[in-house]
């Protein structure tokens, strides 16, 4: 019974922080009807991206004993794997248009003539 328990425990916090870790990439990087639109359009590749090479089974990146033994650790980890691969997704590309943001900042301020 523990095992069941600490299984999506354990799903329960990943998905938390996933979706705190969303949340403060998303209002960083949102600034507008354009960022907002940039993200949206730059999520799917990276969604796809991530099911392809990095998250297909998000178990391998947690310790043995995580999840739940049985067909319920199974449907933990297809939890998790889809959680990472979308959230993901959306936090790669709030992050690309965060960083986007601030190369042009900086240049910007760079290419303003000096008085």
């Amino acid at each position: 019974m523990s095992s069941v328990l600490s299984g999506w425990s354990a799903v329960g916090a990943i998905a938390l922080i996933l979706i705190l870790l969303t949340i403060a990439s998303c209002l960083s990087a949102m600034r507008g009807l354009i960022s907002t639109l940039a993200v949206t359009v730059l999520t799917f590749p990276a969604m796809w991206l991530l099911a392809c090479y990095a998250f297909g089974d998000a178990s391998i990146y947690f310790p043995r004993g995580t999840f739940s033994e049985g067909a319920d650790g199974k449907d933990q980890i297809v939890i998790v794997s889809i959680l990472c691969t979308v959230l993901g997704g959306i936090i790669g590309a709030a992050c690309c248009v965060w960083l986007i943001h601030r190369i042009d900042s900086a240049l910007g301020r760079l290419s303003k003539p000096q008085r």
